[in-house]
């Protein structure tokens, strides 16, 4: 740890990230110095949002900076490759119509999993140890929220207090914690699991669940798994009273099914583009009045709240070709000894949620991927001037 190299930067942005709304407490106590430094002084209920992304970018973009003053050998890794050229496909073909942001984000984060990837093992491991204290210290956060004081940001106070952590929604805290905590110490795992139930979310409980039984290998006891059943049977009661929980699944279901038939009458093949979901189905729904009855459940659904329908939608029958392809090859990920039941708890998060579209949960899943995906020891992760035709020096 004597330097900041590339691999390091970016297990460090993404530990960080979920702290950056805490900018806008300095924004409020002197809003006027920040307007003349040129800092956007957001409301409360944006900074949570825009504060990460501006770190997120940031945290990418200096990393090509790194790469250039301080470049390193990366390891290959060929479908994750393939998956960028094919935004980059979609891209040359539906031009303006694609979110071109969105598209140099996915190709800069599958940079920075390759970076983290290639590093040293020692790296890894201390990525490991951070993702843990990271993981809880949001538990930490949504613990004394329950309590009514909201100290580390600032941002609401009150007696009936959301527990939202740092990331200003219950489910992306709640998702955060339950896959960086998986990533540490077996200690974290109990103050986590206190401060996803406070939450009162059920995707991230289960996904916690699921990564608590990968990495313990709990299914060989059939107590512990109806145990968990139980628990999360009566967070879902608690959280969406039946009848609504039942809306909300029917609704979830139309949705993706509006999505599969615009889908396959427009671009089965290459799909509409990164970004294209949250462009297309809103217009979908205005057209065909889904989802805006006025109930609980109502509104527009910018994401899929499902990364696999989502990019299936977004890249086509071959992106879902190269997703494949890139999961079967680094299958071992699920059993790696630290970090396989973060995965399982990010896969479980991944068919409820939508982990890959925020900056604090996204930088958070490039991490824990990286490190699952490498091999035990990685020999290629020094500077690239220390390697000569012979070799290693």
């Amino acid at each position: 740890m004597s330097r900041l190299t590339p691999a390091r930067a970016v297990i460090l942005a993404a530990m960080l990230a979920p702290l950056l709304p805490m900018v806008e407490w300095v924004t409020r106590l002197w809003p006027v110095r920040a307007a003349a430094r040129g800092i956007p002084v957001y409301a409360p209920k944006d900074a949570v949002i825009r504060w990460p992304e501006h770190g997120g970018w940031f945290a990418l973009l200096a990393l090509v900076a790194l790469l250039v003053t301080r470049p390193v050998v990366l390891l290959p890794d060929p479908w994750l490759a393939a998956a960028v050229a094919v935004v980059a496909v979609t891209v040359f073909v539906h031009g303006a119509m694609v979110d071109l942001g969105m598209a140099v984000l996915f190709t800069l984060s599958a940079l920075a999993l390759t970076v983290v990837r290639s590093a040293p093992a020692e790296t890894r491991a201390w990525a490991a140890r951070a993702m843990g204290a990271a993981g809880v210290l949001q538990a930490a956060v949504i613990i004394q929220q329950w309590f009514g004081s909201d100290f580390p940001v600032g941002l609401w106070h009150g007696e009936n207090l959301k527990r939202i952590g740092t990331l200003g929604n219950p489910g992306l805290a709640a998702g955060f914690v339950a896959v960086a905590t998986l990533a540490g110490p077996w200690w974290g795992l109990p103050i986590g699991a206190v401060a996803i139930l406070l939450t009162g979310t059920a995707g991230p409980l289960l996904a916690f669940a699921a990564g608590c039984i990968i990495r313990y290998r709990l299914w060989r006891h059939m107590w512990v798994l109806v145990a968990v059943g139980v628990v999360a049977a009566v967070v879902i009661e608690r959280e969406h009273r039946g009848a609504a929980w039942s809306a909300a699944s029917g609704l979830r279901m139309d949705v993706w099914t509006l999505a599969l038939r615009d889908w396959a009458r427009g671009e089965p093949i290459l799909g509409f583009g990164l970004g294209a979901w949250a462009r297309r189905i809103p217009q979908l729904q205005d057209a065909t009045k889904l989802g805006m009855d006025g109930g609980p459940q109502s509104g527009y659904w910018f994401q899929a709240h499902n990364e696999f329908v989502q990019w299936g939608y977004e890249l086509g029958l071959v992106g879902l070709v190269v997703l494949a392809g890139w999961l079967w090859t680094h299958r071992a990920m699920v059993w790696h000894p630290t970090c396989g039941g973060a995965v399982a708890a990010l896969a479980a998060l991944c068919c409820t949620w939508f982990p890959f579209h925020g900056v604090a949960l996204g930088l958070l899943a490039v991490v824990v991927l990286a490190c699952a995906t490498a091999p035990p020891r990685v020999e290629v992760g020094y500077d690239a001037r220390d390697v000569t035709s012979e070799g290693l020096t």
